[in-house]
């Protein structure tokens, strides 16, 4: 076992030999009674010392500590702790002992000094040339961070072991790694902190499972540990580091995955608690961390932040929008959507659109699949030459994975698609899904979220990732699970709430309504969500999925491609 002795700042110190007090020796030295040693190998002082901490006496926001309340932040001692005592002195020669925890700021045992010694423990620590002391906590020796080696009486030395300063949470890392130390002595003896806790949380991972968290810097410091994902895939430990590291030099791995701290410089301050949460995928730009099963081989997807929107570059001839220059874009939020408003209603360059026509390429119009919105005179062009012919050798560009959405370019083969009817269905009615206050294998339910003191907020429908656990409390109150229900029974989210569910992956599909020419249609009532499907035998016809507070339909649905409906894409991930 590799070990790094504690007293960076008294190097001497460090090296000096200490007995460990004991009331025998060990097995090869002669027992010390009544302060005179058998074979003068050692003399006992009695000693009753007062510890404190650097910043007792006013705020203080370094908190580690060997015990702590975390909510009122109180530094405190507790019942086992003990103080291990070194040093050097010019009569008694070197001296050292570990004193108990009394009560109050108490600590009292015995010190062995190597020479004769007649006066008192206070007289010795204060006119040692060395002294210094550290704070063991209570069951030290359950986690081996802090060891104390023993050589033939006072030879000891403490020493801490980096390979165990893991902790599965942030209240045992405090406890038990947590370096408080004194390098002298006046009236008593001062704690300072000397190393820094670094809590993580780490999300994305699989639920239930056990996964190795290892944090290194590349040379001699490695921390390293197991720890069990609970229902929502998060691992949470904690760790000790010395103070001054680099944090964003430091490298750490949760289950193979390889975590990103950070960038530049940001340097460790002794005695903080850093709270450190990150996700263990990689995630693409705009992709939401829930993963989604969309067959029966376990094919899984994440979904985009928000519905896809487009930001419009003219009007184009006989008002048809020119696609190929306009630039995509996600809606900020999953619960934006424009519905009956400029853009979806109305042309105007730098207009932006959420609802799109359906449609196959079309060279003679320039037409991108799925985006499409055409009108003549404000009337719906119903030819299919508009929106592709439907057979067999047709080219459909029926998919935005065509379409970049960064940047606002329109780059090919950016890896974002649209789901088939059929994994529409899956996704809906078939996959393992959730469990939701207790109950295994929900998908979805129709919600109203963001409903801040009681009224307002945005209706839809809410997916839940497949693996997850979400509690009772979680939403203001539930409304019927894999089942539509009405609006006023449906589920309800505060914006807390529900930033807590998103937070765990959830998607939220707002209610959108659906344009038809230049008008827009259920906007507050029906959600219509475009498929890559085009309708079995019928030309002018696409699958889409579409859902309100009465009805659920997935498959075999087709309505016209001139329609204008929300586009909600996906990235493959496993």
């Amino acid at each position: 076992m590799k070990t790094k002795n504690i007293f960076k700042m008294l190097a001497m110190a460090l090296l000096m030999p200490a007995m460990l007090l004991t009331t025998a020796c060990s097995s090869d030295d002669d027992a010390i009674v009544n302060n005179e040693p058998t074979a003068k190998k050692g003399y006992t002082i009695p000693v009753t010392v007062n510890v404190t901490r650097e910043g007792d006496e006013a705020a203080n926001s370094r908190i580690t500590r060997a015990t702590y309340n975390e909510s009122t932040m109180k530094l405190s001692f507790s019942s086992g702790d003990k103080l291990f005592v070194i040093g050097a002195h010019n009569d008694a020669g070197l001296f050292g002992g570990t004193l108990t925890y009394d009560g109050g700021t108490t600590f009292s045992g015995t010190i062995t000094t190597k020479n004769p010694y007649s006066g008192t423990a206070a007289a010795l620590f204060s006119s040692a040339e060395t002294v210094a002391a550290s704070l063991l906590p209570n069951d030290y020796g359950t986690y081996g961070y802090f060891s104390i080696t023993e050589n033939k009486g006072y030879n000891a030395e403490l020493a801490y072991n980096n390979n165990n300063a893991f902790a599965t949470t942030k209240a045992l890392a405090v406890e038990q790694f947590c370096m408080e130390w004194a390098g002298s002595y006046s009236d008593g003896f001062e704690l300072s902190p000397c190393n820094a806790i670094l809590n993580f949380t780490i999300t994305g991972l699989t639920p239930s499972t056990e996964v190795t968290a290892t944090l290194t810097d590349g040379g001699s410091l490695t921390i390293s540990g197991n720890v069990t994902t609970d229902g929502s895939g998060n691992a949470t430990f904690a760790v000790a580091v010395p103070y001054g590291t680099n944090l964003n030099s430091l490298s750490l791995t949760v289950g193979g995955n390889a975590i990103v701290l950070g960038s530049g410089s940001k340097t460790l301050v002794s005695g903080k608690i850093y709270n450190i949460n990150r996700s263990a995928v990689d995630l693409p730009e705009g992709a939401l961390p829930g993963k989604f099963a969309i067959n029966a081989g376990g094919h899984k997807v994440r979904f985009s932040q928000g519905n896809l929107q487009a930001v419009i570059a003219d009007g184009g001839p006989t008002n048809t929008y020119n696609y190929a220059a306009s630039s995509w874009q996600f809606a900020e939020h999953q619960w934006d959507f424009i519905g009956n408003a400029a853009g979806n209603t109305s042309f105007a360059a730098g207009s932006t659109v959420d609802l799109f026509g359906w449609v196959g390429y079309t060279a003679a119009y320039n037409t991108y699949g799925l985006c499409t919105f055409v009108t003549n005179n404000n009337n719906q062009v119903t030819s299919h030459s508009y929106y592709g012919s439907n057979s067999a050798s047709e080219t459909l560009r029926n998919d935005w994975g065509t379409l970049a959405i960064s940047n606002g370019g329109n780059t090919a083969n950016s890896g974002w698609r649209t789901l088939t009817s059929s994994e529409w269905d899956y996704l809906f009615n078939t996959r393992s899904g959730a469990t939701v206050k207790g109950t295994s294998n929900v998908r979805y339910t129709l919600a109203t979220i963001n409903t801040n003191n009681g009224s307002g907020g945005v209706r839809g429908a809410i997916l839940f990732p497949d693996g997850v656990t979400i509690a009772n409390g979680e939403a203001t109150s539930w409304g019927a699970l894999n089942s539509v229900s009405q609006w006023n029974d449906a589920t309800k989210c505060t914006t807390t709430q529900w930033t807590a569910l998103a937070a765990k992956g959830c998607v939220f599909l707002p209610i959108t309504g659906y344009r038809s020419g230049t008008t827009v249609e259920q906007a507050t009532y029906v959600g219509h969500y475009w498929s890559s499907t085009p309708a079995n035998n019928e030309e002018t016809k696409a699958i889409r999925l579409m859902f309100s507070n009465q009805l659920l339909f997935l498959s075999n649905i087709g309505d016209y491609r001139c329609n204008g409906h929300a586009v909600r894409l996906v990235k493959d991930v496993e």
